[in-house]
């Protein structure tokens, strides 16, 4: 007689199971229902979505990331310092103000122009940028950065989106 509850085997006339001390001579009746989903078929639909899940996580982002990168890379292309100069305050910090325009046949959402200020001695001696928005064609905005110390005698601008 096979034990119920651990499956080791006893004697036929045994009561109690030699191994697990369960009562024997008691079946336990297990039904199945055929609606019942096997576990093998399940592990491979749910491995087979995880993984297509992943694929979309990572492509997606990757795809539209290069979209948007080619857009700012052709934006930035069509933005042109119109002027600029570098006034000093009252104070002695720097500014650099001028204008900037887009040269291109389509609108530019959001952009920066920034500035790198030198010292006498041709070192970076302050950052800055300024934030900007909306852009048309042919359309021109004013910005202004400030320089943060003083002693500045040059700058240098970058325009970015």
């Amino acid at each position: 007689m096979f034990c119920s509850k651990c499956g080791r085997e006893n004697k036929d006339d045994a009561n109690f199971c030699q191994h697990c001390g369960a009562r024997l001579g008691q079946s336990i009746t297990v039904q199945v229902s055929e609606k019942t989903p096997r576990t093998g078929r399940v592990f491979w639909i749910v491995g087979i979505i995880a993984a297509v899940l992943v694929i979309f996580a990572i492509v997606v982002p990757f795809g539209i990331c290069l979209m948007i990168g080619h857009t700012l890379v052709e934006e930035t292309e069509a933005l042109e310092v119109v002027n600029s100069s570098m006034p000093y305050d009252k104070f002695g910090y720097a500014e650099v103000t001028g204008r900037v325009r887009n040269t291109g046949d389509s609108e530019i959402r959001s952009y920066f122009i920034a500035a790198k200020f030198y010292d006498s001695e041709d070192t970076v001696i302050d950052t800055g940028s300024d934030f900007l928005s909306y852009l048309g064609p042919g359309e021109q905005a004013q910005f202004t950065i400030l320089c943060n110390k003083k002693g500045a005698v040059r700058y240098e601008l970058s325009v970015g989106g």
